[in-house]
């Protein structure tokens, strides 16, 4: 299978040397003498590997290997620079670099380089689209709340929580915190949890994420039960065991809040508890 390689250096004379030993590799070299040309040609083009030198005017190789990794989250990168120093070394990685080479280039070891990274690439769409095949709900988040991919059970649940400023800093938190096995996150109609399997590779994140179906309905309770709309919600979450801060967090208020929802709660109710409140919605779920 041929490889197709975007090679971005603003040296004409480093871009034709690689030009030349990409080619008598048996692989098709893309050329751009910037960091927006090789931007506008990658999205045109979708290559296989990026190869991107350090040191460029305007845009510089750190901020277009950024630029890439948000647009091509798992096609490999190579950084090619004259800079030796650690922390050179760890801004690359940082950035979304795969691998690093210092200058002068040797073509050999950069061929050698581009095939090892596309086969693993390739193993890694292998094992993606098995995923997709046997139906697992399965994602890989960034700990910066960037979606990498996400098998098509998992895409629209990731989705609806990625979208909600709320639901993702949550998830963010819970990535770069010391992380329980599971996550719980819940709206007034929808709840998700959310399990961890491991770190994959550079703080992204294999989650396996489910949606609970709800065991009870706001609306029925709130007829029921003869509470008001929100007093039904906060029973919802109440049923389903969430405490206090949970239901808290769930519909956006206070946790003093909940509190007089539930004191009220529990005079129309005729209880005096929240398990006896439960145990009346147990009784029409």
């Amino acid at each position: 299978m041929n490889t197709t390689v975007l090679v971005i250096d603003d040296s004409s004379d480093a871009l034709e040397m690689l030009n030349i030993a990409l080619t008598n590799a048996g692989m098709t070299a893309l050329l751009a003498m910037c960091a927006k040309q090789g931007l506008m040609i990658a999205e045109n083009l979708s290559p296989d590997i990026f190869v991107v030198d350090a040191m460029m005017p305007i845009i510089d190789g750190f901020t277009c290997c950024e630029q890439i990794r948000e647009r091509f989250p798992l096609t490999p990168i190579i950084f090619m620079t004259g800079l030796t120093d650690s922390n050179s070394l760890k801004k690359a990685f940082d950035k979304g670099a795969n691998d690093y080479l210092t200058k002068p280039i040797k073509p050999d070891e950069l061929i050698t380089r581009i095939r090892f990274h596309q086969q693993k690439a390739r193993d890694i769409a292998s094992l993606q689209q098995a995923l997709d095949n046997a139906q697992q709900s399965l994602c890989c988040i960034s700990s910066n709340g960037r979606m990498i991919w996400a098998t098509p059970q998992a895409r629209g649940y990731i989705d609806a929580i990625l979208t909600s400023k709320k639901h993702r800093q949550s998830l963010i938190q819970w990535l770069n915190g010391v992380k329980t096995t599971q996550l719980h996150i819940s709206e007034t109609n929808r709840r998700f949890q959310i399990f961890y399997q491991e770190n994959v590779k550079d703080n992204n994140h294999l989650l396996k994420i489910m949606e609970e179906k709800p065991l009870f309905h706001a609306a029925t309770i709130q007829r029921l039960l003869n509470v008001t709309q929100r007093e039904s919600e906060v029973l919802v979450h109440l049923a389903h065991g969430l405490p206090n801060k949970g239901i808290a967090q769930a519909l956006d208020i206070s946790p003093s809040t909940i509190k007089k929802h539930l004191e009220q709660i529990y005079i129309k109710l005729g209880v005096n508890n929240r398990t006896q409140a439960m145990a009346k919605v147990l009784q029409i779920g």
